[in-house]
């Protein structure tokens, strides 16, 4: 999807889940953004969720797989379907 101006990502959640309905007639019920993400944690019926931070005091396996979520970098991906 894109967009004639540069708009905030929180604003691009609800059409992106409109058009997630309209292509395959089903609403998620989770979307799953990057670190970056500032906007709203429910938007309608979806549950938005953005990973946490690394915290200093995880072991060094936690930091690995943490950095390898981190690496795979999707805007928002839907998981879960109403």
């Amino acid at each position: 999807m894109s967009f004639e101006t540069n708009i905030f990502d929180g604003h691009t959640i609800p059409a992106v889940l409109e058009q997630v309905k309209r292509l395959i007639n089903r609403v998620p019920t989770i979307g799953i953004a990057d670190r970056g993400y500032r906007g709203k944690s429910m938007v309608n019926h979806t549950r938005i969720v953005t990973p946490k931070p690394i915290r200093k005091t995880a072991s060094q396996e936690a930091m690995a797989l943490a950095l390898q979520w981190v690496s795979f970098k999707l805007p928002l991906t839907c998981y879960g379907m109403l």
